[in-house]
């Protein structure tokens, strides 16, 4: 299955957060080793948090960072997923390194949150880099200034044992990896929550177009 290096990292293996791209990526492989799984390459998509606003949000408050955000958060509401109040680089990390504290949180499914932000409900979302409505949408990423959030890169996860028997399993999947980047999965999340395509049918899609698949 595919999965984030910083995923891995914070919310399977229970580490301190890092930030330099190699050394997660060489800790997570080595633990999931002993565990019988395998990392393949990386995929060059680094699917990280995102803090979002809508552009008249950023301009009237002149933010450009999350530390900007710092000084007026208590005035904003936040839409964001149930899994953003318990990671260590969600609410808590924000709390922690920025003194982030919202005016409300309003918790929401990821499907519903755009709406939200567009419909002026909310103020702010926990986006990823690659949700392809904050293109669509024309919203404001908020850099994250002080470096709370790991490394996101996706990577392929394989049982060693399943490996061993098909190996021409890993050429597959890492040429499939290589083709990827955020701005391509950021168009292929789009035909999905913006088309309302099939994610099925949009994978077979991209595959088709790149001769991976018939």
């Amino acid at each position: 299955y595919p999965e984030y290096t910083g995923t891995m990292l914070l919310a399977v293996l229970k580490q301190p957060t890092m930030s330099d791209r190699k050394a997660v990526y060489e800790k997570v492989k080595g633990e999931y080793a002993t565990k019988g799984l395998t990392l393949l390459n990386e995929a060059p998509v680094n699917n990280t948090y995102n803090m979002v606003v809508r552009p008249e949000t950023a301009a009237q408050y002149k933010l450009e960072t999350l530390s900007d955000l710092a000084k007026v958060a208590k005035e904003l509401k936040l839409g964001a997923g149930p899994e953003f109040r318990d990671r260590e680089d969600g609410l808590p990390g924000l709390k922690a390194k920025y003194g982030i504290v919202f005016k409300e949180d309003v918790q929401m499914a990821i499907g519903l949150r755009y709406q939200a932000i567009a419909g002026k409900q909310i103020d702010v979302v926990n986006g990823y880099s690659t949700d392809g409505m904050i293109s669509a949408l024309k919203l404001t990423r908020l850099k994250d200034d002080k470096g709370l959030w790991p490394p996101y890169y996706v990577v392929p996860v394989v049982r060693s044992e399943t490996l061993a028997a098909n190996p021409k399993m890993a050429d597959v999947l890492n040429r499939v990896s290589a083709l990827l980047d955020e701005a391509t999965v950021a168009e292929m999340n789009y035909k999905v929550d913006g088309e309302k395509m099939e994610p099925r049918d949009v994978a077979h899609d991209f595959l088709k177009a790149k001769g991976i698949v018939r």
